[in-house]
């Protein structure tokens, strides 16, 4: 007669993870047939009898570095929605968690993991820096970093790339003859649209496109101002905004001086939101991520890790769209030849 076995003993005759053994006992979507039938025919080969010893559902831990407000944020809300219909169609719960870069170590990862019945975690990598990436990369249960700034080394990653999408952007404003380009950064210093930025710079440098200094403006009416109030052949013909607020508030500004949009200056946001653009007057032609679906990869990507965890990590790049609107046109011939 077989010695009777608990849950993580029956996972490593398994060679599965606990959380795949937990789904197969309560009957959860996730696990692939074959797996399912292996851990059933251990369990009856050693007369396995789970103890129930808690009502609380296995879930995900979200973790959302603090001074990020995703509440308030268009694209944010989406990824949220994708990460908990996700959650929620698989039965599991996703406990969001607040902290700071400094709490992402392994250790500290693994305590939270344990207080709150977790068996991964996604995190929210618009704060990410490198560094901290390489931190969360010597976590050894399941994690994804979903978005940032750049593809995260060394870790399960999903997100956008940047350089891709900053070149069809330039790509459609010079098809439509604009040349000189301007750029509304946002008031903080968050890493995403710092990076946006030097993915255009490096597109116009491979377009041998120019362009200047005076050119990149701050949250400012009165910056705007100074420089577009230049005459028409020492302004930009475009502004582009490096996430929402800063291309409605170009939108905003530009009207409050009297210029037109997109008459006298056509504006276009590089931000991601897919729905909060098309609301403004005009509708702005923007490159937007569909948030719902990195939030959905995310989740099914954790739950594959939980199923067979992989040595190399994995990289689920999500395509960027250019939707094009109201708020750009082409460059007449008058204001070409000046």
């Amino acid at each position: 007669m077989r010695r009777k076995i608990g849950a993580r003993e029956l996972a490593e005759i398994a060679d599965v993870s606990v959380a795949t053994v937990s789904r197969v006992l309560n009957d959860k979507p996730g696990v692939s047939d074959d797996t399912r039938k292996k851990i059933l025919r251990i369990m009856r080969e050693y007369g396995y009898r789970p103890q129930v010893i808690s009502n609380r559902s296995e879930g995900f831990g979200l973790i959302i570095l603090g001074g990020l407000n995703v509440f308030q944020r268009g694209f944010f809300s989406e990824l949220l929605e994708g990460l908990t219909f996700t959650a929620f169609r698989y039965k599991r719960n996703l406990t969001l968690i607040e902290g700071t870069t400094n709490d992402l170590t392994p250790d500290n990862l693994s305590h939270k993991m344990r207080s709150n019945g977790l068996s991964g975690f996604v995190v929210i990598g618009s704060l990410l820096t490198p560094g901290q990436c390489l931190r969360l990369a010597e976590f050894e249960s399941p994690l994804v970093v979903v978005g940032g700034s750049e593809r995260v080394e060394g870790c399960n990653w999903v997100g956008v790339d940047h350089f891709e999408s900053a070149y069809n952007l330039i790509k459609y404003l010079t098809s439509i003859g604009h040349k000189r380009i301007g750029f509304v950064m946002p008031s903080s210093e968050e890493p995403v649209p710092q990076e946006r930025f030097k993915a255009l710079m490096q597109v116009l440098k491979e377009l041998d496109l120019k362009t200047s200094a005076d050119w990149t403006y701050g949250l400012s009416k009165e910056e705007t101002l100074r420089y577009m109030g230049s005459p028409p052949s020492k302004r930009p013909t475009v502004l582009v905004g490096l996430n929402d607020e800063s291309t409605i508030f170009s939108v905003q500004v530009l009207q409050d001086i009297g210029l037109r949009v997109p008459e006298d200056v056509s504006v276009v946001g590089f931000s991601g939101s897919k729905s909060i653009l098309k609301f403004t007057h005009p509708a702005i032609t923007t490159i937007t991520i569909d948030g719902f679906d990195m939030g959905r990869r995310a989740v099914e990507l954790l739950f594959d890790l939980e199923e067979e965890p992989v040595s190399k990590p994995i990289v689920d790049v999500v395509e960027t769209n250019l939707i094009i609107r109201d708020s750009t046109s082409p460059i007449g011939i008058s204001e070409v030849a000046q």
